[in-house]
């Protein structure tokens, strides 16, 4: 904690996680090698021209690839020489300098080179001063000029992890998804229905037929499927489908028809269609009972040679609500268990970090003579169960396994989706750990001078926008909404004005496009009390703004958002000196009583139920 305390006061911070290591002895270079191996650090190649220049640097004898070996005897020189053009790779994010002392070696100019370039770069340069006693003046000095230093490779390499972490959880806290997406509308009509009648029909598992259903109507490609009570009609299907076709049962109740040699792949005649069919039936009322097999369903065989299997899914955790999982699909997934968890809503960034952090990533590139998928259309399902499980909170369990991935596309193969009833007086989005951005609250009206005007919720990227509105407030507005006499909004006030938890706070920011581009020009927020039935709200219109209906505006939005959070209340501090803010309070329907605890306030109050 101590040293993640000095290395975040130093103002080290990393913009990824590709290390590089420079080490004079190579053995010590390996255990910070086998660390960050541990920590699925990055320890990418460098550029040519970087190791160009180190080729033309070092001795013959050195390694130039990543970690880079200086040899046993470099003196200052070659190491600043070295990590200055290992540190300007635009392949790396961070560099570790792993120093040990040896004949020849110098640790004090050494450490003095170290400081010196630490000032030419803003990425995170760490050192490991391995070596005892004999090189504690050169450590004292790299303590005296908050250098980040450590006495093992190991931990150095931990602290660059933590500062990767830390910037990669910045990026999550950017990341305010919409529970749907800017790509085709799904057809929620249909779902519903789907989702209804299953449930009203006391089942709580789809078949086949109808989990691929739902995934069509959220436009996820999958297979053509028919249905077949009996050999005769598996035949048929068989043919009109063309061969060779896939065969799988149809029973209530089963989740993986592998566990009851429930697939049969390859059919490449009739005859095997029948043989197989007439086999697969038998077995499955001798195990199941008869009154529990529905039939079969047949499907083309899709196989292939460029084809990858993946798997997406859907889990249910106690906690965290619906969690979307991707990884390495098939029959074997259990096997290789390479699956990567991650919380919806998603968006772009968020679902292509999901599929980095698998192993099955490697295998979506280009290799060998195979051509690399199509990532654009993996990503796009991710996106699409994404909002599936923002959209019905029904959905307890969804697996699409296989799901085949190639250059041109992608195609669900099989999928399985399981259901629970709806809880009675369920909120929107309530069964989300993280609710998504409410993009159904966005509106688009005029002033009153007809200029356009837009009404939506805070995003954290309006963190500057928030900066310049507040910035040129006048000293009177500014004092009025904060009630002090500060000029700008520090960045800890910034990140809690704009990085909402949706399930419980509220802010509508008013935006017009001006000559400078799109500018705020009125916010108005209200944060729940722990009653869940009132909320407490502030709102300020910028100076120039003010007279032009947006007040009356921006209050509507607010009462709106309040009622879909299911608030009843709204309820605030007012300046007893602020006029305009009280006359306008009472133009807007709420009560206004003396503040029972100050009297240079004013306690306002409005019960949505009452007109405005």
């Amino acid at each position: 904690m101590f040293t993640a305390i000095r290395v975040m006061d130093g103002s080290y911070r990393t913009k990824g996680r590709r290390l590089a290591i420079i080490t004079n002895g190579i053995g010590a270079g390996l255990m910070a090698v086998d660390r960050a191996n541990d920590l699925h650090i990055e320890l990418p190649q460098l550029a040519d021209a970087t190791i160009a220049q180190l080729r033309g640097l070092l001795p013959l004898q050195s390694s130039v690839h990543n970690p880079v070996d200086v040899l046993g005897d470099a003196n200052a020189e070659r190491f600043k020489l070295a990590t200055e053009l290992v540190i300007k790779d635009p392949n790396i994010d961070g560099v570790l300098v792993v120093f040990t002392p040896q004949v020849g070696t110098d640790d004090m100019a050494t450490a003095e080179a170290m400081i010196a370039l630490k000032k030419t770069t803003d990425k995170p340069l760490l050192l490991a001063w391995v070596g005892g006693k004999k090189i504690d003046a050169s450590r004292k000095l790299l303590g005296k000029s908050q250098m980040a230093f450590f006495n093992a490779p190991e931990s150095a390499v931990e602290v660059f992890y933590s500062l990767a972490a830390w910037q990669y959880n910045q990026q999550l806290l950017l990341q305010t998804p919409s529970p749907l997406g800017e790509m085709e509308a799904p057809d929620l009509e249909t779902a519903q229905m789907i989702i209804s009648t299953v449930l009203a029909s006391g089942r709580e598992v789809l078949d086949e037929v109808e989990s691929k259903a739902i995934l069509r109507a959220f436009h996820i490609p999958v297979t053509l499927t028919i249905r077949a009570q009996s050999v005769d009609e598996a035949v048929s299907a068989a043919m009109g489908l063309g061969l060779p076709v896939a065969m799988k049962i149809d029973a209530k109740g089963i989740l993986h028809k592998t566990d009851i040699d429930g697939v049969v792949l390859n059919l490449n005649s009739l005859v095997q269609v029948a043989t197989e069919a007439s086999k697969m039936l038998s077995r499955a009322q001798e195990r199941l009972g008869a009154e529990n097999v529905r039939g079969l369903v047949i499907q083309p065989m899709h196989g292939k040679k460029s084809g990858r299997e993946l798997m997406v899914g859907v889990g249910r955790d106690r906690a965290f609500g619906p969690v979307i999982t991707f990884g390495y699909g098939g029959v074997t997934v259990e096997v290789f268990n390479d699956i990567a968890v991650s919380l919806p809503p998603l968006n772009e960034y968020l679902a292509e970090n999901l599929i980095s952090r698998t192993r099955v990533k490697k295998m979506l590139a280009p290799f060998r003579n195979l051509p690399g998928v199509d990532m654009a259309a993996v990503k796009a399902v991710l996106l699409r169960v994404s909002e599936m499980v923002c959209e019905f909170p029904q959905i307890q369990q969804l697996d699409i396994n296989p799901l085949i991935a190639d250059e041109n596309g992608v195609i669900a193969v099989d999928a399985r989706i399981v259901l629970a009833p709806l809880a009675e007086h369920a909120r929107r989005y309530s069964h989300m750990a993280i609710h998504p951005y409410p993009a159904h609250l966005a509106q688009i009206t005029q002033l009153k001078n007809g200029l356009p005007l837009v009404l939506r919720p805070i995003r954290p990227e309006d963190a500057d926008l928030i900066a310049l509105f507040v910035s040129k407030l006048s000293d009177e507005s500014r004092y009025n909404r904060f009630m002090s006499t500060l000029k700008s909004l520090p960045q800890a006030m910034l990140a809690r004005f704009t990085q909402l938890d949706y399930t419980r706070e509220m802010a509508i920011v008013a935006t017009v496009e001006t000559v400078i581009g799109t500018e705020i020009i009125g916010v108005a927020r209200f944060n729940a009390n722990p009653d869940r039935d009132s909320c407490e709200f502030a709102v300020v219109i910028s100076d120039q703004w003010q007279g032009m209906g947006l007040g009356g505006r921006l209050m509507n939005a607010l009462f709106i958002a309040a009622r879909d959070m299911g608030l009843s209340v709204v309820e605030g501090e007012v300046l007893s000196s602020n006029k305009t803010m009280l006359t306008f309070m009472k133009h807007m329907g709420f009560s206004i009583t003396r503040h029972a605890e100050d009297n240079s306030l004013k306690w306002v109050v409005k019960r949505l139920q009452d007109p405005i």
